[in-house]
């Protein structure tokens, strides 16, 4: 017999990449309602958040039983952290190893906004929901 899905909300932080698709499958597997939010704040390689919707969509067609769980997808506009910054996410720069042994496109937590400017629930309606990220 299959466990019982849980009835709360889920929000996925899900960029459209293989970590942020395994952690959305994840919850379409345990929740009754799974919703999905991305950050476009201007990254110049923008290959996985291209493929938001196509994957969403692929996902669906493979499996139809979470079809009817596969809630609003949301995807919010940070293009001006882009310009708050000068970064090789957004500019046209090279890419460097710099100082720390990082990449200068490392961006800690990145499937996550600033507390400022984030998005998430507020503590009413956190009770009903599960927020998720991949912690890769």
């Amino acid at each position: 017999m299959a466990a019982a899905l849980d009835p709360r909300g889920a929000l996925v932080l899900f960029s459209g990449g293989q970590d942020s698709t395994a952690c959305l499958a994840w919850a379409l597997a345990r929740h009754a309602h799974v919703e999905t939010i991305g950050f476009d704040y201007g990254q110049r390689h923008r290959v996985e958040l291209d493929c938001r919707v196509r994957v969403r969509a692929a996902l669906s067609q493979a499996f139809p039983h979470w079809a009817g769980r596969l809630a609003n997808d949301h995807l919010l506009d940070l293009g001006v952290l882009g310009q708050l910054s000068d970064t090789a996410l957004t500019s046209e720069r090279a890419i460097e190893m710099q100082a720390n042994g990082l990449p200068s496109t490392f961006v800690p937590a990145s499937p996550l906004p600033p507390p400022s400017a984030s998005p998430l629930p507020s503590t009413e309606v956190a009770a009903s929901w599960r927020v998720y990220r991949h912690s890769g």
